[in-house]
């Protein structure tokens, strides 16, 4: 059977695909949406008999593509992006369907040299973005708490170390009402905003945390570190 090669150059709304034969030669190129299900429609329409083989280069947009296609029964290959781009730069004309061509040609010509990505399973992708999503949340509502000292520290007041969402606006408006006492300032106005989003994200990240422990918890991984002394959640 023939063999051919695909190309697979992903932007963020759409696809340039292109097709070589056996010997290079060129065979099919096309512009089309990001959709799994008419990209393989594409390729199964211009390929000859036999096993396409896929090149595409790793990336976020790339994954969901790599996956569906895997899942369909194609074979395909993600190269590194940095040494991708290196061999694209061989090209003199940047351009998508030039780009296009060029990933054929490494799924051809360049697997050996080329080093190819492992595409995370979906379940550990969603992981990695849960956890990602944690760590910006932790830092905005750092910076929500510590715009709220500072400013009750100009103001000659302090806040507490606050473990909950329920004790932080009980701190910050107990604080607020002893510096309009003291002083007759009244810094409402200003912290309200601030203390609404800290005490969401904090109530969003106590629940997160619970899940992210509890799944820790029953990974057949995971579960045995927790058991061992300072890992345990």
């Amino acid at each position: 059977m023939l063999a051919s090669w695909v190309g697979l150059d992903v932007a963020a709304d759409e696809v340039v695909a292109c097709i070589l034969d056996t010997d290079g030669g060129f065979r099919a190129e096309q512009t089309m949406p990001k959709c799994p299900i008419e990209v393989a429609r594409f390729i199964e329409e211009n390929s000859p008999p036999g096993t396409p083989i896929i090149g595409i280069e790793a990336g976020g947009v790339a994954t969901r593509l790599t996956r569906k296609l895997r899942e369909a029964g194609f074979q395909v290959h993600a190269f590194e992006t940095r040494q991708a781009s290196k061999f694209l730069s061989i090209r003199q004309n940047k351009t998508d369907k030039n780009d296009a061509r060029g990933i054929a040609e490494m799924a051809r010509i360049g697997r050996g040299t080329v080093a190819e990505v492992h595409i995370k399973s979906t379940e550990f992708q969603l992981l990695r973005s849960k956890l990602a999503v944690r760590q910006k949340l932790v830092r905005q509502r750092m910076a929500g708490e510590s715009t709220i000292a500072a400013l009750f520290r100009l103001n000659g007041g302090r806040l507490p170390r606050c473990h909950s969402a329920k004790g932080l606006r009980k701190a910050v408006a107990a604080e607020l009402s002893r510096i309009e006492e003291s002083d007759g300032i009244d810094l409402w106005a200003e912290t309200r905003p601030l203390l609404e989003i800290c005490e969401a994200i904090r109530t969003h990240l106590k629940r997160s945390d619970h899940e992210l422990a509890t799944w820790a918890r029953e990974h057949p991984i995971c579960g045995r570190f927790m058991k061992l002394p300072g890992v345990g959640y």
